[in-house]
């Protein structure tokens, strides 16, 4: 294809909050975590995950995108922004991992996480 034939797509920039807060399922009720995060809303899970597959849901996709945003998608250790970011737990909570505090989750890159994880 040549570059004539390219189009140039303008997007007009939306706050990743606002899209996080429009996006509720249709028809589903939906739980608001209000007490731990005052943006997110979360769709109701009655049913177990196995701990592993819980990073795959669209609940924790939610919390990662919200914390990425939040640490302007760099690490908060070195400050790279290059490298694969990581969602890290500074600590767990007893059920789902995307029930937890947010000030309890903090972006590191690739580097820093593999040493957090060798220091704990």
């Amino acid at each position: 294809m040549s570059k004539r034939n390219l189009k140039t797509i303008k997007i007009k920039p939306v706050s990743l909050i606002y899209f996080i807060k429009s996006k509720k399922p249709k028809n589903k009720q939906v739980v608001s975590n209000k007490k731990k995060n005052n943006t997110l809303d979360f769709v109701p899970v009655n049913y177990p995950i196995e701990w592993n597959n819980q990073y795959s849901h669209p609940n924790w996709q939610r919390m990662r995108l919200f914390v990425l945003s939040r640490d302007n998608f760099k690490c908060q250790k070195c400050g790279d922004a290059h490298s694969q970011l990581h969602v890290h737990h500074k600590e767990y909570s007893d059920g789902f991992i995307w029930e937890i505090n947010t000030d309890y989750l903090m972006i590191l890159c690739d580097r820093c996480h593999s040493k957090a994880h060798k220091n704990n």
